[in-house]
């Protein structure tokens, strides 16, 4: 989470969406506390640590599975709100999941899905469907969360391409999305 928070405060700062107009949290790059590149590198090193952990977590028992939540989880924090790489990488230009709109479902999946079924399979060695239901439940609150964001942010998305939800398909659409996911 730490990684892609410094990459997101340094992708969006970069890419144009944090600017004097943003509504919100102050965000460190953009207030100039921090430069562009120092914030890439700190987000890179939590990053680093994050696979470290992530390696002693499948070296512990948690083989493939874990592997594989580990590699989406790091892919997942560049990719947010980054481009073009890693999504450049693979032929997918300059996207990115959060400008291309689908912040909402990947937050569904990188805060719900994978923490709490990761969490389970290494404590118990098989997923249940209680363990899905609850990390819905998890993932729904963080896309909530997305989604108050995008709400507050739609008129500077919009400005400079940010396709999310509330961009594609309006406030009140995002509003009742919100409803639904709390």
């Amino acid at each position: 989470q730490i990684g892609t928070n410094l990459h997101n405060d340094y992708a969006d700062f970069v890419k144009g969406a944090d600017t004097n107009l943003r509504v919100g949290p102050a965000r460190a790059t953009q207030k100039g506390w921090i430069q562009p590149k120092t914030m890439a590198k700190a987000s890179s090193l939590i990053l680093a640590a994050a696979i470290a952990v992530g390696i002693q977590l499948v070296s512990m028992g948690g083989g493939l599975p874990v592997a594989l939540a580990v590699f989406a989880c790091i892919f997942g924090a560049v990719a947010y709100t980054g481009g073009p790489y890693p999504l450049g990488a693979i032929g997918l230009g300059h996207i990115s999941i959060a400008y291309a709109g689908l912040g909402d479902v990947f937050t569904m999946f990188y805060f719900g899905l994978v923490p709490v079924l990761a969490t389970y399979y290494l404590n118990t060695g098989f997923i249940s469907a209680t363990a899905i239901g609850f990390s819905l439940i998890m993932g729904s609150f963080a896309s909530a969360i997305i989604t108050v964001n995008n709400i507050r942010d739609v008129e500077t998305d919009k400005a400079i391409g940010k396709k999310t939800s509330a961009v594609r398909y309006g406030v009140k659409f995002a509003k009742r999305e919100y409803g639904i996911l709390m």
